[in-house]
């Protein structure tokens, strides 16, 4: 099972750092994506399928804002 998760992670996490460092969000929605789907794929190898991991649909954070900050 190890070996699974080092196998399935380390790809989608690999292009997560790529998005990051490029500030694309287009490239990490894909990448968290892809994440996401290879946590599923663990999960169902281990038994554990009934647990499902889903990209968020809103922020759990609802009275909080986080506007960029601007230059100084």
């Amino acid at each position: 099972l190890a070996q699974l998760v080092k196998n399935e992670s380390e790809p989608p996490l690999a292009d997560l750092r790529k998005a990051v460092d490029a500030k694309s969000s287009e490239d990490f929605g894909k990448a968290f994506g892809k994440l996401t789907d290879a946590c599923n794929r663990c999960r169902q190898a281990a038994g554990v399928g009934f647990i499902v991991i889903r990209v968020p649909i809103s922020s759990p954070f609802s009275n909080q804002l986080f506007p960029p900050i601007e230059a100084r």
